[in-house]
């Protein structure tokens, strides 16, 4: 799922947020909100308003009384495409889900499982079996009755794990389900009333960070099952039981739906059913015995971050994501506390496009592509556009990353415009060239289309920044403004469709890489993308490279593509080495090429800076696996950990 680096305050620790599957990678938009979250780590409870808090505000010697009540208010400048558990693409439709939906797990630490609808999660000596048990007692919203095994392979069996012919829904994910050096299938078997257990082709030692069914939602099989045997996708994605959230009236999840308002609100009830509190109680030191600790949560939305700030100024509001130009201001403001972390686990990068709809050198040329990084400068862009508040990098993988490569082995741009011309005509042939200050090509002076996303000032900074270093190459370009659902839905999604000439591709993955790059294209033309990311999974990277960059991957939406390295062999190598030393090696190995190829323009890692009203108390901030502080402020001050999250204080 796409990720962004602003967008999800209080951040939880996974990746795509990925689309849906630990440790793999997802979209993200450089948007400031409180949509993204790193890790489907199970959801908790929120805070409240009190009547019997104490009058002293709580010291970080002495937490927060975790009280029952009261309303949270989150600030978003994007909304979901909808709340359909099986279509999540997106970290902002992620996180509504989520709030009607636990996950069935996640990991706490390097091997600690912290169950969510599993009860447990066991990985045999060999690390080629896991051993899943669901809690007793589950409920399904509506009239479907108690969640079992049953449901889980079914909808695994018979609408995600599909391939070829017999795909019928055309599921998002189904490749995380698919590992080794020959991408094979996990194998699913049902076990038991409650148990199940999966058989992996190959042996995967870190695989609590990677299994895609930890971060996967599940529906009952007897709704399902209608529309499997139709083969009417459609017609399930339009069922009430969906649109209308009707799955929420079970006790899956901390909340049930409430409504939505397009373009306006999203509102969340407390679930008085909720299965952590009796289920799960206590465990990993998390206290869910009277979780979600709010009675109503709501997504309030806004156009533009300056409306979302001044609602957070004026108590509209209770969180809101701060843009970098805008931290100054909130420094030592006495309305607002402010929480920031460099330790991001998203990647941005300029998106260049590969596909036919694009400018051809972009995908025939690293040059070219050296020759728009020195165009934009990363290093000077972080200055300028995010106020210092991000981390420079040059590959796929946060710099505080454990595999994050030594410096001289990547890549490095020095920002250089005459090096960028030197590029430029070196990389295009004869048919381009300079004329005078302009750089010309068959039809005339060069023009690229730039796309951006809308909400975050630093965002339209750099992107207005690129325009006028082009300029200054001599290219002529325009800018697009888009909203986040816009921009998925007519330049990040591809299709056959749309391309002439083509009625089946060769290949199609789903909705973001219909195919290779000449036979599926975006429904708009576009050439550089801003304000998109990756969230990433530090500890287990190769999950995301294997989206976003194997030709076949589930997010390779800019159809990128090469002979000169192997990916997809890469990928089954380094998930299945027998040492870290072994890891580190390959991971090494990887991220140099994709530095040095440079299939888009790595800019940053930028840092997490959220707004939280005053009268909320609380204390953030949780050690990572290796120790640094981390962004995933979502595992503190938020609902997920309801033992560090407030009360607000008495009026």
């Amino acid at each position: 799922m796409p990720k962004g680096d602003n967008d999800a305050p209080f951040r939880r620790r996974k990746v795509l947020q990925t689309a849906g599957a630990l440790g793999a990678a997802g979209l993200a938009g450089c948007s400031t909100n409180t949509d993204a979250t790193d890790s489907p780590t199970p959801g908790g409870g929120g805070g409240g308003e009190d009547t019997d808090t104490p009058e002293d505000t709580p010291t970080p010697t002495e937490p927060p009384q975790k009280v029952v009540g009261g309303d949270m208010v989150y600030a978003s400048t994007s909304t979901p495409s909808s709340i359909n558990p099986y279509r999540v693409d997106d970290t902002t439709t992620g996180a509504r889900v989520n709030k009607m939906l636990d996950y069935p797990g996640g990991a706490d630490g390097t091997e600690t499982f912290d169950p969510g609808w599993l009860k447990s999660w066991e990985l045999s000596d060999d690390s080629t079996v896991v051993e899943y048990e669901l809690y007793d007692g589950l409920e399904f919203g509506g009239e479907y009755g108690q969640f079992t095994a049953e449901d889980v392979l079914y909808s695994l069996n018979e609408l995600m794990l599909l391939t070829g012919d017999e795909d019928w829904y055309a599921y998002t994910d189904t490749d995380f389900y698919m590992i080794g050096p020959d991408s094979e299938m996990i194998q699913f078997e049902q076990t038991g009333e409650l148990t199940f257990r999966a058989d992996l082709p190959v042996s995967k030692a870190n695989w609590l960070h990677e299994d895609p069914l930890l971060g996967t939602w599940f529906l009952p099989m007897e709704f399902v099952k209608p529309y499997r045997d139709e083969e009417d996708a459609e017609g399930m994605d339009k069922d009430s039981y969906i649109t209308e959230g009707t799955y929420s009236e079970g006790n899956l999840g901390p909340y049930e739906f409430d409504g939505w308002t397009r373009n306006s609100q999203m509102a969340f009830v407390r679930n008085d059913d909720y299965y952590r509190r009796e289920k799960i109680g206590e465990v990993n030191g998390v206290d869910y015995s009277k979780s979600p600790y709010w009675d109503t949560l709501t997504y309030q939305q806004f156009d533009e971050s300056s409306t979302a700030l001044s609602a957070l100024q004026t108590g509209e509001v209770d969180l809101a994501g701060i843009p970098d130009q805008k931290v100054s201001n909130f420094r030592g403001n006495e309305s607002t506390q402010l929480y920031e972390s460099p330790f991001d686990n998203g990647v941005f990068w300029l998106n260049l496009n590969h596909r036919v709809n694009g400018w051809g050198p972009i995908r025939e040329s690293r040059e070219v592509r050296y020759a728009l990084g020195n165009a934009f400068d990363p290093d000077t862009v972080i200055e300028e556009a995010y106020n210092g508040l991000a981390v420079p990098l040059r590959t796929f993988h946060p710099s505080w990353g454990p595999y994050y490569p030594p410096e001289d082995k990547l890549t490095s741009l020095p920002g250089d415009l005459e090096a960028a011309r030197t590029q430029l005509q070196e990389g295009t042939g004869s048919e381009y060239g300079y004329e005078g200050d302009k750089f010309v090509g068959p039809d005339g002076q060069l023009e690229l289309n730039i796309v951006r996303t809308v909400g975050n000032p630093s965002v339209e900074i750099a992107t207005n920044w690129l325009k006028q270093r082009l300029e200054q190459l001599g290219i002529n370009s325009t800018i697009e403004a888009k909203q986040w659902s816009t921009l998925l839905q007519n330049y990040a999604m591809n299709s056959p469709d749309n391309v002439e000439g083509v009625d089946e591709p060769d290949w199609s993955i789903g909705a973001f890489n219909g195919g290779p790059w000449d036979q599926s294209a975006s429904a708009e033309d576009w050439d550089i993308m801003v304000g998109l990311g990756f969230s990433t999974s530090p500890y287990a990277p190769w999950s995301a490279i294997k989206s976003t960059l194997d030709e076949k991957g589930t997010f390779n939406l800019w159809g990128y593509q090469t002979d000169e390295y192997d990916i997809g062999a890469f990928i089954g190598e380094a998930s299945t080495a027998e040492s870290q030393e072994e890891v580190q090696t390959k991971m090494t190995e990887i991220f140099s090429f994709i530095s040095k190829d440079m299939p888009f323009i790595f800019t940053s890692s930028g840092y997490n800076v959220t707004g939280l009203a005053n009268d909320i108390v609380g204390i953030p901030g949780k050690k990572t696996d290796d120790g640094r502080k981390s962004t995933s402020y979502w595992q503190d001050v938020n609902e997920a950990q309801p033992e560090r999250l407030y009360a607000r204080n008495k009026e």
